[in-house]
């Protein structure tokens, strides 16, 4: 069976603190946390011998980067004067630090990346199977959602921070 343009979407939630810095006013300057849902879209060109663009089982992988680094954890500015307080208070690793303030589209743009190492393990060489002249599926979006009405997507391009 053979199609164009498949896509498939996955969707992990994890729980996770907050608060940006850098000169930032408003609410989300002081700590707080929210329920996170990050959906990844995956597109595939043809479908595999089992009739899937990627089995959601082999992407276990992308869900336990995203645990290990978000997952009941405080996200700050690398320089935010909070994080040593609370690694010393927590423990070390209860801190996830980003170069950028951690905004939901922030963490969009690192769970992109995870994800694209995630498919480049699953199919190196970008080919759906070693010899095989097919496109392996990529990343089209990464949509993370903090609140009911407020998410942000990163749709395209591999940005560094």
């Amino acid at each position: 069976m053979a199609a164009t343009n498949i896509k498939i979407r996955k969707t992990y939630t994890f729980e996770a603190a907050h608060r940006l810095g850098l000169g930032y006013v408003g609410k989300c300057a002081d700590n707080h946390g929210h329920s996170y849902k990050a959906t990844i879209e995956i597109r595939g060109f043809v479908l595999n011998e089992h009739t899937m663009v990627v089995d959601f089982g082999d992407l276990a992988p992308l869900k336990q980067k995203i645990k290990e680094r978000f997952d009941h954890k405080t996200i700050l500015h690398k320089d935010d004067p909070l994080g040593p307080w609370l690694e010393e208070d927590q423990g070390p690793g209860s801190v996830t630090y980003f170069d950028v303030n951690p905004t939901c589209e922030a963490i969009a743009v690192i769970i992109f990346e995870m994800t694209i190492e995630v498919l480049e393990e699953l199919f190196p060489g970008g080919k759906l199977r070693p010899g095989d002249l097919s496109m392996a599926p990529t990343v089209t979006e990464v949509r993370v959602q903090e609140t009911d009405t407020g998410f942000g997507v990163v749709q395209t391009s591999n940005v560094n921070f």
